[in-house]
């Protein structure tokens, strides 16, 4: 028996089953592999989303943070006084009197000191306080009266078209405000007010 092709030719029968099977059309293209999806093609966010993803953004960086660190001490609580709650509950009978006092006091003051520390933050809250973080201000919360500082390598060069190197090496705090700083020299030269982010204090 022979088989016509679809060239009109004639086949016998028995070379046609040793012939290799097409694949199906679907059966190829799902064996190839996908390709990833580009940037392009890729499913994009619209512009709704997008803007209200730029909106929580905003909102967690402008939240206060004397409200951020209110929150972490409250989830550190719990956690504090089980802390403290299972060190108090160690037999402690085996200590010498010296340092069982020692002990039980540090963890008497950590207990208490935590506890004040909640209550302040309740009342700068109600007193309004706004919490600042700034390079300007983390130098001026270790400003006092006596602090020595030093001016800022740039600001140094200008001072010291006026001032000698030994009078800039020993400057001291006198007052601040809100955004300067006056500032003495060892021999009792008022250098007059600098900006708090022009100093740095010295170790």
């Amino acid at each position: 028996m022979k088989i016509l092709n679809s060239r009109n030719e004639t086949i016998p029968l028995e070379e046609v089953a040793k012939m290799p099977v097409e694949q199906d059309s679907d059966d190829i293209l799902a064996s190839i592999p996908a390709a990833p999806m580009c940037g392009v093609c890729a499913p994009q966010p619209s512009i709704a989303e997008k803007a209200r993803a730029e909106v929580a953004a905003t909102k967690a960086e402008s939240r206060p943070s004397l409200l951020v660190e209110m929150d972490v001490n409250s989830n550190l609580k719990p956690r504090i006084l089980a802390h403290v709650g299972r060190m108090r509950a160690w037999d402690l009978r085996k200590l010498d009197i010296e340092n069982r006092a020692a002990f039980t006091g540090a963890l008497d003051a950590m207990f208490g000191a935590f506890g004040r520390l909640e209550d302040c933050l309740m009342a700068l809250e109600q007193l309004g306080f706004e919490a600042k973080t700034t390079p300007a201000t983390r130098i001026a919360s270790r400003l006092s009266v006596g602090t020595p500082v030093t001016l800022r390598a740039d600001i140094r060069a200008t001072f010291a078209q006026v001032y000698t190197a030994e009078q800039l090496d020993i400057l001291t705090v006198v007052r601040t405000t809100d955004t300067h700083v006056q500032l003495m020299a060892g021999d009792s030269i008022n250098i007059g007010l600098v900006k708090i982010i022009h100093v740095e204090v010295k170790p």
